[in-house]
């Protein structure tokens, strides 16, 4: 969609699937020093306007660590529920509304939640696919 990426990843650019460094080029990635999960979360929520976390599961130790970094920072949040998710306009109203930029994406795992990427990928597309088209007001003119 043209959308410019980037983003912390842990030390070794690790993935579910192994180490995959060509990722860091692709998305124009960042390396932690440390290959735990943790401090790229907090470097994530930091460096964002604001997350969107896609879960089934909420409560799972990468989500509370999520929330934990979002409260720290004092960021917005929009929490999708891949049971029952919030309408596309309504996401398109947080980003508006929270002047979201940087969009953090957060979430469960493909490997405990099959089909979730796909989901989020899908939400996603809707999603930019009106805020590219309804820019971000501006407070004063």
């Amino acid at each position: 969609m043209g959308i410019e990426t980037g983003g912390w990843v842990p030390f070794g650019c690790v993935t579910e699937d192994g180490p995959n460094p060509a990722l860091l080029k692709e998305y124009d990635l960042k390396e932690m020093d440390s290959d735990k999960y943790p401090p790229r979360t907090e470097a994530n929520v930091r460096d964002s306007d604001g997350t969107m976390r896609f879960a089934a599961n909420f409560a799972t130790a990468g989500e509370r660590c999520t929330l934990k970094a979002i409260k720290w920072f004092n960021k917005p949040y929009f929490d999708v529920d891949w049971n029952n998710p919030p309408s596309i306009q309504q996401a398109v109203e947080w980003i508006v509304a929270n002047k979201v930029k940087t969009l953090n994406v957060a979430g469960n795992r493909e490997s405990t939640n099959p089909g979730i990427g796909s989901f989020v990928e899908q939400y996603l597309v809707q999603v930019f696919a009106q805020v590219i088209l309804k820019p971000v007001r501006s407070a004063t003119k």
